[in-house]
């Protein structure tokens, strides 16, 4: 006998059959943000998870080691990371659990190079003026300085610094 499909339903020939099918969509990977060897310079970072299939549930862990379906470890939005982290995933739906997905989020921290200011203090005198520069070998550096009177070397307070622009 002939079939014919009928969005979603097998007709027979003989209106007495009907067989229903459903395309079954396989779980979807979850997804860590930031990805995998992101680097991150502030004091934290906000990890967020998602998993495009509909109705699945996010397992995480931030030590390394692979997640299992308990409370414990239940996704429930984003959260922050201080130091380098290892988050691994999983997305489970039903009785189907994705395989784990991993991201190693690395802490950076910023290392300066010491400004140098010419001439060097106490190099020389200058009873009217002098040019001062100040120069930093770190790259896009931004240099802050305040101008000190000999009779009054306090430390400075941040209102009292300027932007160094040569």
């Amino acid at each position: 006998k002939e079939q014919v499909e009928e969005g979603g339903v097998f007709t027979d020939c003989s209106p007495d059959l009907q067989i229903e099918y459903y395309e079954v969509q396989p779980l979807a990977l979850p997804v860590i943000t930031p990805a995998d060897g992101s680097e991150f310079y502030e004091d934290s970072c906000t990890v967020s998870i998602t998993c495009e299939t509909e109705g699945a549930t996010i397992y995480y862990t931030t030590d390394g080691t692979t997640p299992r379906p308990k409370p414990a470890n239940l996704y429930s939005g984003p959260f922050e990371i201080i130091d380098t982290t290892t988050v691994k995933a999983i997305a489970v739906k039903e009785d189907e659990r994705t395989d784990p997905v991993s991201a190693t989020i690395v802490k950076k921290e910023i290392v300066l190079a010491e400004p140098v200011i010419t001439p060097t203090d106490g190099s020389e005198f200058f009873e009217d003026s002098c040019t001062v520069t100040i120069s930093c070998a770190t790259e896009g550096a931004s240099i802050y300085y305040v101008v000190c009177d000999t009779n009054n070397v306090t430390n400075p307070r941040p209102s009292d610094r300027n932007l160094y622009t040569g």
